[in-house]
């Protein structure tokens, strides 16, 4: 009887793995995408990988090109065989257009004329300070929430590409002399990502997840919505069992209190207090433009760079 049992299962199995390569079932597919003005031209980055894009976008700064938030698409069909390929690039290219749409080219003028303005090095003195007090320390934990501040105040315009290029040369052999450190393994690992914001009241709260497209959404969010939140801290752990994984997560939200405490949100709000290159008039005079003439996503991502540069 069991035999019988184990023949119709694997029999289904079977079956129902055809029946999708035929494309008899609906497939969900998710692509992401930003899109930028370079040299007067219209580009997109569009990925099936959200951190790929993030991490274009934070690279992108470097090169002094502001890119939108990004724009996530999720579309559901039934995909012949060997077709899949073909409409994965289909749907991103389905996604360079709406955002083609969402985007003007007033407003990637506006942006620019925003953006151009050079970085002052406000906070230098201070990231100087706190590099000063890790030397040596070889706390990765450390090392990564102070990486998260010297981000913080580049993209602020408050720390120019120089010293910002010197302190991640830092970072980076602070990082180099801990290689040899012993790399843990078990059954199950995961990794964590996590930040902490505060309200007006002065509360702080705390946010974590597993999938870090979710982390960078929900501070995103945040940001767009004039709430400035502390950069993100992740962490990796191993564990035996699957069972265990509600007390990693019960550990990592304790980490994620103990790190980002008040004397940290000190840190934050000093950075985020540096006045930015930008003049506030200027961006106010921008901004109401946008919000009379653009699109939503335009005021969004435009609230969404005032934010970041200080002007908010």
């Amino acid at each position: 009887m069991e035999e019988h049992v184990y023949s119709r299962d694997a029999q289904c199995a079977i079956i129902f793995g055809q029946l999708s390569e035929l494309g008899c079932f609906e497939e969900e597919f998710t692509c992401f995408g930003t899109t930028y003005l370079e040299r007067g031209i219209h580009k997109y980055f569009v990925s099936s990988e959200a951190e790929n894009v993030y991490s274009f976008i934070k690279n992108s700064y470097i090169q002094g090109i502001y890119p939108t938030p990004v724009t996530k698409y999720r579309k559901r069909c039934q995909v012949p065989s060997g077709k899949r390929d073909d409409f994965r690039q289909e749907f991103k290219l389905q996604l360079a257009q709406q955002m083609r749409k969402m985007y003007s080219l007033t407003y990637f003028e506006v942006l620019d004329r925003l953006a151009r303005q050079p970085a002052n090095n406000n906070a230098y003195p201070l990231l100087s300070k706190i590099q000063e007090q890790l030397e040596g320390c070889f706390d990765n934990d450390a090392l990564q929430l102070f990486e998260g501040l010297i981000q913080m105040a580049f993209e602020a315009k408050v720390l120019d590409l120089r010293n910002y290029s010197l302190l991640q040369n830092w970072l980076r052999n602070e990082h180099k002399q801990m290689e040899d450190d012993l790399v843990i393994h078990d059954v199950f690992e995961r990794t964590l990502y996590g930040f902490a914001y505060q309200k007006e009241d002065g509360q702080i709260k705390y946010y974590y997840n597993a999938l870090p497209l979710l982390t960078y959404e929900w501070r995103n969010n945040l940001i767009c919505n004039n709430i400035f939140p502390a950069p993100i801290f992740k962490k990796r752990y191993c564990f035996k069992r699957m069972m265990d994984f509600d007390q990693i997560k019960q550990t990592f939200q304790d980490e994620l209190v103990e790190r980002f405490d008040t004397d940290y949100f000190v840190l934050v709000k000093h950075i985020k207090a540096f006045p930015s290159m930008i003049k506030r008039v200027d961006f106010n005079r921008e901004f109401k433009r946008i919000e009379e003439e653009g699109t939503r996503e335009e005021i969004q991502a435009l609230t969404y760079y005032g934010n970041l540069w200080n002007v908010i």
